[in-house]
């Protein structure tokens, strides 16, 4: 991961990848935001280099899932977009979020590691250093994150090529 060294470790079904944290800078949110998504967002940051990450943080209990898909992206930024809110519905989870990346191929995944990994260290300061989130992609997946001094965990539940879940010998 871009000469990142990761670590790795698999416990009660849960796969776990480990990377150092990541510094967050708040911004402004970008004139373009609201002519693509239709929803003005509450807030921003970015996260990694010019062509990493943008953060853009909605109110609380968001419906993340009718955002329209941004389909001129990449005529606006090299960043891939997060989009995110915090869940305060008694559903287990402590936030909801998308990720947007179609100038990298990848129109909306399913369930973005890589985005949980930005999402930690975003949201650490306001949540604490674990949380559970749900993907509100079309295929929905939930990921889970925990946060230690010098490095930031990513996990969740490993399915195999047939859709079953990995056990422990695996």
């Amino acid at each position: 991961m871009n000469d990142t060294t990761a670590q790795f470790e698999h416990s009660n079904s849960i796969s776990w990848v480990g990377l150092p944290p990541l510094e967050i800078f708040h911004c402004g949110v970008p004139d373009w935001v609201q002519e693509l998504f239709q929803q003005q967002p509450a807030s921003a940051a970015t996260a990694g280099q010019s062509d990493d990450y943008l953060i853009l943080a909605w109110p609380a209990d968001f419906p993340l899932q009718e955002l329209a898909f941004p389909t001129h992206l990449g005529r606006h930024t090299q960043r891939a977009v997060i989009a995110t809110c915090l869940d305060t519905t008694p559903s287990g989870f402590d936030i909801h979020f998308r990720y947007f990346a179609p100038q990298y191929s990848s129109v909306e995944d399913a369930a973005t590691g890589s985005a949980m990994r930005v999402l930690a260290d975003y949201w650490q300061p306001q949540r604490g250093d674990s949380l559970r989130a749900w993907q509100c992609s079309p295929q929905g997946g939930e990921l889970l994150s925990r946060r230690e001094p010098e490095i930031t965990w990513v996990g969740g539940h490993m399915l195999c090529e047939n859709g079953e879940g990995a056990d422990e010998e695996s």
